[in-house]
């Protein structure tokens, strides 16, 4: 299974990867009237979001959709399918290509996105619940397939809303810095790496799938 796009969230001036949410309030595309398909393997949900927290509140500030039939059309006309008050619009895409077997060098290139970018959003979010935001990869860390464990990042808080606003957060990086060690002194023996992880999510009231 590949390793999936993350929703992310800008918080203390930081961009984070939401790893695992509970509660009710985040977006939902098809409660706005959005049907996403998935654009890549590594979306396989069809959209993925980026939110800030601003002042103690919680906005969604952008969301990528992949779109399918009359919507595609529709989108591409630009006429819509519009969010909040929003048109879509395709982006360019920067990747590297490979030389050709004469010798080429690989160079960078350009490309239209798969999917469909409603940018520039300010929306406030009445959501209630908890959110795992991490940063900083631990990059020798890649014993799983799937969504990444929270303990291969050296950075993870919990962060705690009430109708849109920060109650509280919680560092548990510290916590996963225990989970690596233990794993490394088990150097591969027992269950799944991910184990650990699913464990303690549970202990802290999160379904361990559970992602965005």
């Amino acid at each position: 299974m590949s390793d999936q796009v993350y929703d992310t969230l800008e918080w203390t001036g930081a961009l984070r990867h939401i790893t695992t949410c509970k509660g009710i309030g985040l977006f939902e595309p098809q409660a706005h009237g959005l049907a996403p398909v998935e654009f890549m393997s590594t979306c396989r949900r069809g959209y993925y979001c980026r939110y800030a927290v601003e002042e103690g509140r919680l906005f969604l500030t952008e969301v990528h959709v992949g779109l399918g039939g009359p919507a595609e059309a529709a989108a591409t006309a630009g006429d819509g399918p519009l969010l909040f008050g929003r048109a879509p619009r395709r982006y360019m895409m920067y990747a590297y290509r490979m030389g050709d077997v004469s010798g080429g060098q690989m160079g960078r290139t350009s490309l239209e996105s798969p999917d469909w970018v409603y940018g520039d959003l300010h929306e406030p979010l009445a959501f209630t619940g908890g959110l795992m935001v991490a940063m900083d990869t631990v990059a020798d860390l890649y014993p799983y397939s799937g969504a990444r464990p929270g303990y291969v990042f050296a950075s993870l808080s919990e962060l705690l809303f009430e109708g849109g606003r920060m109650a509280r957060y919680l560092d548990h990086s510290a916590a996963m810095a225990g989970l690596r060690n233990d794993l490394a002194r088990r150097d591969g023996e027992g269950d799944s790496p991910s184990t650990p992880w699913r464990q303690w999510l549970l202990r802290r009231g999160y379904e361990p799938d559970a992602s965005p």
